[in-house]
């Protein structure tokens, strides 16, 4: 299971990326290089997650940049993780 951003207590909102193992019940964070444009921080977003051959491929939609003065997001990013990153 992956997990893509998310909020804090304090409101601040996140871009972490982590796997869920369901197997052993372990977290693991996956940092990734970046090239290009990412993702604003958020929360509240939709997302699913395909695996092929030689990634997992994690699509995010829309959501919210703040908790306490929401900016809300239209619109759609695709991160790929190849499958030694996680999973």
């Amino acid at each position: 299971m992956w997990l893509f951003g998310g909020s804090q207590f304090d409101g601040t909102t996140l871009s972490d990326l982590w796997y869920f193992d369901l197997h052993t019940g372990t977290w693991t964070r996956v940092d990734t290089a970046m090239t290009g444009p990412a993702p604003a921080p958020r929360f509240g977003q939709f997302y699913f997650t395909r695996k092929t051959a030689t990634a997992y491929e994690l699509y995010i939609f829309g959501g919210a940049t703040a908790e306490f003065a929401p900016v809300l997001l239209n619109d759609m990013w695709r991160l790929t993780i190849p499958l030694d990153c996680g999973g």
